[in-house]
């Protein structure tokens, strides 16, 4: 049985079943609920509930200001800074070890709950909810396996940098070249080859005049430019240690798109003032100048413009001083990536001019073509190829720069500074900061503020005299 009083005193008998049930007091008529068995013990005579004590905590002087900084919805914290909700560092140095619990020296104080009594660090504990022992995780920092463990047959990870990983082993430099030769990466450089060969007979119906192929030949030329985009940002931003497949995973914006732009943007920065040719006299020898002047420019910019477009993430990081600091902090090695560039620049060019070149004047009348096809057949394709495979390994090797590199870079919204705390008394307030007095207080509790609008009724019309007899 549950026995409890109420407000009025009128004391109370129900059956432990009805607890947490409300019903109407018999001799004040007011609503009553029955307690639980957990809250019989804080039940005083006179039917209200005890509280604990007062908690005295050295530390929370400045509970009202954290509290102000984490729950209300203005900007500013009292003090007038900008709201910072960032865990600071020291947040996490007042996270102390496992929570223990001193015993008791009495066997429990009056008025000390007899469960907890005496209760000392390490006893076990159970699930508020369900019930269950909580047992506590062995976690140790390293395994070796044993003799019987390592002769049990594990099977090893098919991808190659799934199991470089497993093997603790990181990828340099050095390596991409041999995994250049390796199947999976092979397969990628010969599907894009035959790509090439499919956009160029794609233009023999173009010469005979079916001129509608034409937006489709931009269209496969725009997806073998993402596809290189793509491979810098599968190798620096996802960590891969392989060549993806051509269009990855036919995504719109970060599969065709987006990568087509960051490629098309790195080659307009650096080789669109060839575009100016046009406007230029008509002298040979300025337009070589130019031409080469250029050219020469554009390709030692290419590679820090294609690296900054393809994994920065914004347009603000191609400001001129941001691009130079990829160079500068690349050093050397920037120099090696100029160099894989101009390697892929001039095969891929050679290539592509030499294969329209022969796909011409195959299909051309005898004798209106210098030279012989065929050879230029059989010089031209192989080096196009080898344009293609230059290509891969240049776009490879600058992404696995960004890994080592990127936190120098200074890109925008990549990197945050943290802003250092400011410190705080012991009364909780921040050193320096100037409290607010009581009478300014007062002061602004007293500002005026704005009443809200009350219809008013109209004014009652006068009354008219009655006429008179």
């Amino acid at each position: 049985m549950i026995r409890f009083p109420c407000h009025c005193g009128q004391v109370y008998e129900v059956p432990e079943d009805q607890a947490g049930n409300g019903f109407q007091c018999t001799r004040c008529g007011r609503l009553v609920d029955v307690p639980m068995l957990s809250d019989l013990k804080n039940l005083a005579a006179d039917g209200t509930y005890g509280l604990d004590d007062k908690i005295t905590d050295p530390h929370a002087a400045g509970v009202l200001e954290d509290m102000i900084l984490a729950f209300t919805s203005d900007k500013l914290d009292v003090y007038g800074n900008e709201k910072d909700l960032r865990n600071t560092e020291a947040d996490f140095s007042a996270l102390g070890g496992p929570e223990t619990l001193e015993p008791a020296d009495d066997g429990g104080a009056e008025g000390e709950d007899p469960e907890h009594a005496g209760i000392h660090a390490g006893a076990p504990k159970y699930d508020p909810v369900t019930g269950e022992l909580i047992r506590p995780l062995d976690v140790r920092a390293t395994h070796r396996p044993t003799e019987a463990e390592a002769a049990v047959p594990v099977a090893k990870a098919m991808i190659a940098y799934a199991r470089r990983r497993q093997e603790d082993k990181a990828f340099s430099a050095s390596q991409i070249l041999p995994d250049m030769f390796r199947a999976t990466n092979m397969v990628v450089v010969f599907a894009i080859f035959l790509v090439h060969v499919f956009l160029q007979l794609m233009l023999i119906p173009v010469m005979v005049g079916l001129f509608l192929l034409v937006p489709a030949m931009m269209i496969v030329a725009g997806l073998i430019a993402a596809h290189y985009a793509v491979v810098v940002n599968d190798i620096a931003t996802e960590d891969k240690d392989e060549l993806p497949r051509p269009l990855r995973d036919f995504g719109w914006h970060d599969d065709l798109w987006g990568p087509f732009v960051h490629f098309s943007m790195a080659a307009f920065i650096a080789y669109g003032p060839l575009i100016a040719i046009n406007w230029l006299p008509a002298k040979g020898v300025l337009l070589i100048a130019y031409s080469a002047a250029v050219i020469f420019w554009g390709t030692l910019i290419f590679p820090a413009l294609f690296l900054t477009t393809t994994t920065s993430g914004h347009w603000v990081n191609l400001a001129p001083d941001r691009v130079l600091r990829v160079i500068r902090n690349l050093g050397v090695k920037y120099v090696l990536c100029v160099v894989l560039w101009a390697m892929a620049l001039v095969s891929y060019a050679i290539g592509i001019g030499g294969t329209m070149f022969a796909l011409v004047a195959l299909f051309s009348m005898p004798g209106t073509m210098p030279g012989n096809p065929w050879v230029a057949t059989a010089i031209t394709y192989p080096l196009l190829l080898v344009g293609i495979f230059m290509t891969h390994l240049f776009c490879w090797y600058l992404g696995l720069q960004y890994r080592t590199y990127q936190p120098s870079f200074g890109w925008a919204l990549q990197s945050h500074n943290r802003r250092t705390p400011e410190p705080r008394s012991k009364q909780g307030f921040h050193v320096g900061a100037t409290r607010e007095t009581p009478a300014a207080r007062r002061a602004r509790l007293r500002a005026p503020q704005p009443v809200p609008a009350v219809p008013v009724p109209p004014a009652p019309r006068p009354q008219q005299p009655p006429p008179l007899p």
